[in-house]
């Protein structure tokens, strides 16, 4: 059957784990789902990212930047 390389499987384990802290940051306001979409845009088409742990480790690191920014400091360092 096809196989996967580990920094595929892991980035997928870690990515599940870090959308749920997006969800705990982002709650109800929709100003803050716009400003992580808008914060991702930028990062993903300015970069040439080649590997998958790559993006992971950005968008770990939007998301904790973020918990902090909105006063969600427990949030941040758990994530």
């Amino acid at each position: 059957g096809p196989s996967y390389s580990v920094t595929f499987v892991n980035s997928l384990i870690m990515l599940a784990l870090i959308s749920s802290i997006v969800v705990l940051v982002i709650g109800n306001n929709i100003a803050r789902a716009f400003g992580l979409v808008g914060a991702l845009s930028i990062i993903r088409f300015r970069t040439a990212i080649r590997d998958t742990m790559d993006l992971v480790f950005i968008f770990l690191s939007l998301a904790v930047g973020m918990a902090s920014g909105v006063g969600l400091s427990f949030v941040a360092i758990i994530g």
